[in-house]
């Protein structure tokens, strides 16, 4: 019997497929691990990207709108507006000092009385003295001399433009303190208004202002001025009376003098927007007492009480 033998040729070529089949499993498995490697990288690349790319690539603000133009840019300087309005029949004229300030945001009011006692260029009267012989020029002098201020801008009103800003900006929401009922010297009615809150119109807003027997006498119808004016600016920013804020504008510049520009409008109308609904504006009374000099009656602030009142106003900012 012979016996069977295995060729050993064929015996090593199978050892040798066996270890090229191992090679070759080993190579796939490491070039599987290296390319699962590289997408994780690429993938947590990606994401780290995404998730940080804030803090590397700041981006500008790109907001839009009024609110967001005022954020960034610096807020203007504050600026007295003055307001002048002539004497209305055989009342005296009326002086309104109003200061708006942007950061923080406010509004100050006071209503001067025409009597005020001040020395100015030399001169000792009262300030309807200073406007009767040297105009708004000389009264806007004799102010910033009474606090040591700044007047920026002025607007001389008559009663009839009163009544007509007062209507363009939709009448004005006041309360009035009492019922009020007034004659003048021939006996015709002058002034007649219910008391309580309601919707002045311009006419009723003109009366509230030539009404004279308060209770309080001439120091109550000075409060009662400069409150309706306080209650008018914020009236005024108001977010619905600030959508017509440019027509508005347009309208107080044509029916009154003064030196509001459209480049005042352009810088504040931003930070107005702001403003709104905040009811930025409030009275800053001026101290003082009433009395007589010369057979005139006036209105004498004490040096500290001119003092506090400039304070309001910016003096020594």
């Amino acid at each position: 019997m012979k016996e069977k033998r295995t060729s050993a040729p064929y015996a090593h070529q199978a050892a040798g497929r066996r270890k090229a089949r191992r090679k070759k499993g080993t190579g796939k498995h490491v070039l599987i691990f290296f390319v699962t490697l590289v997408l994780c990288l690429a993938l947590f690349g990606l994401l780290g990207f995404f998730l940080l790319r804030d803090q590397l690539f700041p981006a500008e603000n790109t907001s839009s709108g009024p609110a967001a133009a005022a954020s960034q840019t610096q807020a203007p300087a504050p600026f007295n507006l003055l307001v002048v309005q002539p004497a209305d029949g055989d009342t005296a004229p009326r002086f309104w000092m109003i200061r708006f300030q942007a950061d923080p945001a406010s509004i100050a009011v006071t209503a001067l009385p025409a009597e005020t006692m001040v020395e100015s260029g030399g001169r000792r009267d009262r300030l309807s003295g200073f406007f009767a012989y040297g105009g708004m020029e000389a009264v806007s002098r004799a102010v910033a001399d009474l606090g040591g201020v700044s007047v920026d801008r002025t607007a001389y009103v008559t009663p009839d433009q009163l009544e007509g800003i007062v209507n363009q900006f939709g009448g004005l929401i006041y309360a009035v303190p009492q019922d009020l009922e007034q004659y003048d010297v021939e006996g015709n009615l002058q002034v007649r208004l219910p008391g309580g809150r309601q919707s002045l119109t311009g006419d009723q807003v003109r009366q509230l202002f030539l009404y004279s027997q308060w209770d309080g006498g001439r120091e109550r119808e000075i409060a009662v001025q400069q409150e309706a004016v306080a209650a008018f600016c914020n009236q005024c920013m108001t977010t619905g009376s600030l959508r017509q804020a440019e027509d508005h504008f347009l309208y107080f510049v044509n029916h009154s003098e003064t030196t509001l520009s459209r480049a005042d409008y352009d810088t504040w109308l931003p930070f107005f927007q702001k403003m709104a609904g905040s009811s930025p504006a409030g009275v800053r009374q001026a101290q003082g007492s009433y009395g007589e000099e010369n057979g005139q009656e006036t209105f004498i602030m004490s040096d500290s009480q001119r003092a506090e009142w400039g304070r309001s106003f910016g003096a020594g900012a």
